[in-house]
């Protein structure tokens, strides 16, 4: 392929650049492979996951625990309410 006085090829994977003089040069090459965990790092971050998944579930049930405590206190709140508003009838 041309584009104005560079010739554009594709071989192997690679393009290459030829300019009008005959130089060529390689213009772009396959991705880097990515990098692989060892297995070490693998047992480390999965010990991690557990970690964090737990810490998730305890906060996950201090959250439920919160909310039925401020449920009952506003409970007690309203049957509080209503004994003043007999009395006051009274």
């Amino acid at each position: 392929m041309r584009v104005g006085d560079l010739m554009l090829e594709f071989k192997d994977g690679v393009w290459t650049a030829t300019n009008s003089s005959g130089e060529r040069q390689a213009v772009s090459g396959p991705p880097p492979p990515a990098p692989k965990a060892t297995d070490e790092q693998a047992a480390r971050l999965q010990q991690e996951n557990d970690a964090l998944r737990g810490e998730v579930n305890m906060l996950k049930f201090k959250v439920e625990l919160l909310l039925d405590m401020v449920t009952l206190a506003n409970l007690d709140c309203d049957k509080l309410e209503t004994k003043i508003f007999k009395l006051e009838a009274e």
